[in-house]
């Protein structure tokens, strides 16, 4: 998935504040990403309007044929990110179930929905945690398995989820 984009569902789904849009387009500039409005986005302070922010960051995404993604697409896109830094050993299974317990279910395939059984409700899962080091060591293995699993989509299937979020005008 591409810098730009994954800038916009982190926005989209709450995880970048209007304000840090600037930071953050000054950072794609940095990582060798650029469009004009993405200069101008960068160049702003973080203390002009909500608006004119998320303006210039729309306008960027229109400069590489994309839009800023609905809610929902960014949860799922959010979603596979956290399954892919469980997968890849870069996050702990709390650190990964514990912003899904706060988040609405999202899944639409088959292997979103097994991530999120596997994530389990948080009460359970403090219970066993306290209670059960074999069922909670279970849990952790079964949320790794399926994580795997998710982060296994391909280009094509997260290139999929963008076109129909082009295609269905969601803004």
């Amino acid at each position: 998935m591409d810098r730009l984009f994954t800038l916009a569902w982190r926005y989209a789904a709450g995880l970048v504040r209007a304000e840090q849009l600037p930071m953050e387009a000054a950072h794609l500039l940095a990582a060798d990403v650029d469009s004009p409005a993405l200069r101008d986005l960068a160049g702003c302070s973080g203390r002009e309007s909500r608006y004119e922010l998320v303006g210039l960051l729309k306008q960027a995404l229109a400069e590489s044929g994309t839009t800023l993604p609905h809610w929902e697409t960014a949860e799922r896109c959010h979603l596979h990110h956290l399954a892919g830094l469980l997968a890849a050993g870069h996050a702990t299974s709390a650190e990964v179930a514990a912003p899904l317990w706060e988040r609405p279910d999202i899944a639409h395939t088959g292997a979103e929905h097994e991530f999120l059984v596997a994530v389990g409700p948080k009460h359970h899962v403090a219970h066993i945690a306290a209670h059960d080091p074999a069922a909670h060591q279970a849990w952790e293995s079964a949320m790794v398995a399926a994580a795997a699993r998710l982060a296994l989509t391909t280009p094509a299937e997260m290139d999929a989820i963008r076109a129909r979020l082009r295609f269905s005008g969601d803004k």
